[in-house]
């Protein structure tokens, strides 16, 4: 869920942007968000998926970043390997 905390003027708008490391797939829908007064939401949904590495039993992380004019709002995403 994103709520708009800027002013104005509207319509804001939030655009999404992605960072994901070798192994890791995060993809959002929808990759935009428009809001048209203070303080309403907005949900949108996430989806990681990760491949094993051989080898590597340690983090990946990334992150979602919803961007407007003045306003970043950044979510980090980590997956880890659970233990057996």
């Amino acid at each position: 869920m994103v709520t708009n905390v800027g002013r104005g003027p509207y319509p804001v708008v939030y655009n999404a942007t992605i960072e994901a490391p070798k192994g890791m797939e995060i993809t959002v829908k929808p990759m935009t968000l428009s809001f048209s007064r203070l303080n309403e939401e907005r949900s949108f949904k996430v989806v990681v998926k990760a491949e094993p590495i051989a080898g590597y039993s340690g983090i990946l992380s990334g992150e979602l970043v919803w961007r407007s004019p003045g306003h970043s709002v950044r979510s980090p995403v980590v997956v880890y390997k659970q233990q057996d």
